[in-house]
């Protein structure tokens, strides 16, 4: 039997330890980002889609880099 604590928390993408911080990991999951930015997944995932943030697939993932975060906020802040 697993001890309560060495169980796996169900959604580890909202434990701020598994985040990125800063440019220190400069590539983001579709989850992460979400997370960093405090957007809903759908919301991120749309966004990926509609090519208004540049990610990258790997393998089956898609991944974001930091630099490309940074211009999608310039954007979104450009065109309020």
């Amino acid at each position: 039997m697993e001890n309560e604590n060495t169980k796996k928390p169900k959604r580890p993408y909202l434990n701020k330890e598994v985040l990125p911080i800063g440019t220190e990991r400069a590539v983001y999951s579709i989850v992460q980002l979400a997370a960093y930015l405090d957007l809903s997944l759908r919301f991120v995932s749309d966004e990926v889609a509609a090519k208004k943030i540049k990610a990258y697939k790997v393998g089956r993932a898609w991944r974001v880099l930091h630099t490309d975060v940074l211009a999608y906020i310039v954007t979104c802040e450009t065109n309020e």
